[in-house]
C-alpha cells in the first residue's frame, strides 16, 4: 500500500506542476493580448476551449484546441478513484483472507 501510496504522490505532484505551468501560459496569453491593446476572452466547452481576443476593429480566434487544464483535472481524479477503490480492494481482501484463516 505504501508503494501504491508514494505512485499516487508523485503522480499528484506531476499533475499539479504540469496544471501550474499550463495556467502561467494562459495567463501571458492573457497578459500578452492586454499589452496589445485587445480584450482576450476564453469560451469553454467540455475540454475544448477558444481565446479570442477583440480588437478596435477586428476579433482574433484562435481554433478550437484542447484545454489541457481540463484534461489534468480530469487525469487527477482518474487516478485518486483508482487508488481509493484500489485500497479498499486490498483492505476487503485482507479481512477475508483473515476470516478464513482463523480457525
Amino acid at each position: 500500500m505504501v508503494s501504491r501510496l508514494a505512485k499516487v504522490l508523485a503522480a499528484d505532484i506531476l499533475l499539479a506542476v504540469a496544471g501550474y505551468f499550463v495556467f502561467e501560459d494562459v495567463s501571458w496569453r492573457v497578459s500578452y493580448a492586454a499589452s496589445e491593446g485587445l480584450v482576450p476572452s476564453t469560451s469553454y466547452l467540455p475540454f475544448v476551449k477558444v481565446f479570442t481576443m477583440a480588437g478596435p476593429s477586428f476579433p482574433l480566434r484562435s481554433p478550437p484546441t484542447l484545454d489541457w487544464l481540463q484534461v489534468l483535472a480530469a487525469l487527477f481524479i482518474i487516478v485518486n478513484v483508482w487508488f481509493v477503490f484500489a485500497t479498499l480492494g486490498d483492505r476487503k481482501g485482507s479481512r477475508r483472507q483473515a476470516k478464513a484463516a482463523a480457525p
